[in-house]
């Protein structure tokens, strides 16, 4: 293998986080990603700081979304259905689904009404900033709708959007079971559903927790936020794998925040797919007098079995190569990555290379990272050279697996 074919294969790895307990093997066997090379392999190369933002701690994950959307009949879309929105200028989006959506069921702005809190039948030019269809607008497009509506709700109706809610109305003679999604983007709301999660990725075998809260900027502004435990509030947790599975998730109200909690051993194996993202769904409801914020979100995240990890050994065999103990749960190919450092005239750390070893190992032993040190004599930095950071990979199926931070100096 080239070296740039193994910096393209490892570029793919995803994010790297820190060191877990031990756990017990694997009962299963996970699939392998890619046909794997058993030739051990080395490399080392120079590096620049910008080119080591991975070196970082895992950052985690954090989204935010001002939608929410809905699968309705047009039955119910013939009695009304109810549009919560906080703002003017929400977008709204509605087109047919399934068989709907391929037999070409069609209609157009004159199909729909507005019904207003006061009694108004308004038309969507009448309630509207203005009205598009589906398949010509970029917006649409990009939330993979396709055919349908789309109208931006007027100036007209800002101040009837918190007593009760605007209803919109389908007038047109369409089949009662006929499905249709309807998405509302309040894009110019003041309250934004928020998600983060301390890491990115997580082990089949331990809990984790996702925290999500409305950030509201005129509570904000006004100091008085209401603690989530006495609010009027309904949310849906769901945790949902790669393949479709779907799967609730418990939450609990904190003062500030509702805590969705997945607890430990609690996911199906048969469910997790090395390298696919899996994501927690959020359908959030809280009612505010008379009106109702409503948002749906979902979070990425990375769920696996942990195949092998770092035993916490380590021994010098000569000046450049460092014996690195590995406990394997399952065969594959593993990647020992050393981070490797100097001191500037300040002595302070700076980054100065990357030495990576790859091998095939059939249970726990030892993987021999080299350092080449030709590379390292061949930059403008003098030593000591030391190891601030060991990550080990899982070349077989493509994620990081785990990581030693601590500083490991090179032989003099």
């Amino acid at each position: 293998m080239t070296p740039r074919k193994y910096l393209i294969l490892t570029a793919l790895l995803g994010a790297s986080f820190s060191a877990a307990a031990q756990v017990a093997p694997s009962a299963g066997m996970l699939p392998l990603s890619l046909p794997i090379s058993k030739d051990n392999a080395d490399f080392t190369w120079l590096v620049k700081a910008a080119d080591t933002a991975a070196v970082s701690a895992d950052p985690g994950v954090s989204v935010s979304s001002q939608r929410y959307w809905l699968t309705v009949s047009a039955g119910e879309l013939n009695k009304g259905v109810q549009l919560p929105a906080t703002a003017a200028g929400a977008v709204i989006q509605v087109a047919p689904l399934g068989r709907a959506r391929d037999d070409k069921v069609r209609f157009d702005e004159q199909s729909f009404i507005i019904n207003t809190p006061r009694g108004q039948s308004l038309s969507l030019s009448q309630a509207s900033r203005a009205v598009i269809a589906a398949d010509e607008n970029e917006l649409v497009k990009q939330t993979y709708i396709g055919r349908g509506i789309t109208f931006q709700l007027g100036d007209n109706l800002a101040g009837q959007l918190h007593n009760g809610g605007l209803i919109l109305q389908l007038t047109d003679r369409v089949a009662v079971d006929t499905q249709f999604l309807l998405h509302v983007y309040d894009r110019e709301s003041r309250e934004k559903l928020m998600a983060s999660s301390a890491q990115r990725q997580y082990w089949s075998s331990d809990g984790f927790s996702v925290d999500v809260w409305l950030q509201s900027a005129d509570a904000q502004k006004q100091g008085a936020i209401q603690a989530y435990s006495d609010r009027d509030i309904d949310m849906i947790a769901t945790l949902v794998a790669p393949d479709g599975h779907r799967q609730d998730a418990g939450f609990y109200r904190g003062d500030d925040k509702l805590t969705v909690q997945v607890k430990p051993n609690t996911i199906d194996p048969q469910t997790l797919r090395p390298g696919q993202l899996w994501e927690i769904h959020i359908d959030y409801r809280e009612r505010r007098g008379d009106g109702e914020i409503r948002r749906n979100l979902r979070l990425p995240l990375a769920i696996t079995e942990r195949t092998a990890q770092l035993d916490g050994s380590t021994r010098w065999q000569d000046k450049y190569t460092l014996q690195t103990g590995v406990s394997i749960y399952q065969p594959g190919r593993y990647e020992v990555r050393a981070h490797l450092y100097h001191k500037d005239a300040e002595h302070r750390p700076q980054p100065l290379a990357i030495a990576s070893s790859a091998a095939w190992l059939q249970s726990s032993g030892d993987i021999l990272l080299k350092v080449d040190p030709k590379v390292l004599n061949g930059s403008a930095a003098n030593g000591p050279y030391f190891i601030g950071k060991l990550e080990l990979i899982d070349q077989s199926r493509l994620g990081k697996l785990d990581v030693l931070a601590e500083t490991i100096a090179l032989p003099n």
